[in-house]
């Protein structure tokens, strides 16, 4: 897939916190954590993402610090829900 000259990765929800920011896991680098802006979901971040949930997202950089950063963070199966924030 490919997205804004980038290739999605799939991944997991991996944390999600109050302060409207979460980590993912992307599937091809396990035991990293990625950040994520509730500003970068696709979805109300409060109802429709949780930990363990399968998400599509791109790769960026977060413009302040320089660090790797998840961009559009969408669903795979919005189907099933759990609430995890901290």
């Amino acid at each position: 897939m490919e997205h804004r000259g980038g290739t999605t990765i799939t991944g997991t929800i991996a944390r999600l916190m109050r302060d409207g920011y979460g980590f993912v896991t992307p599937d091809d680098a396990p035991g990293t954590h990625v950040f994520f802006s509730h500003r970068d979901a696709q979805v109300n971040f409060d109802f429709d993402l949780f930990v363990g949930q399968r998400v599509t997202f791109a790769r960026g950089v977060d413009a302040r610090s320089g660090r790797p950063q998840a961009k559009t963070v969408r669903p795979i199966d919005a189907t099933s829900s759990s609430s995890s924030i901290r």
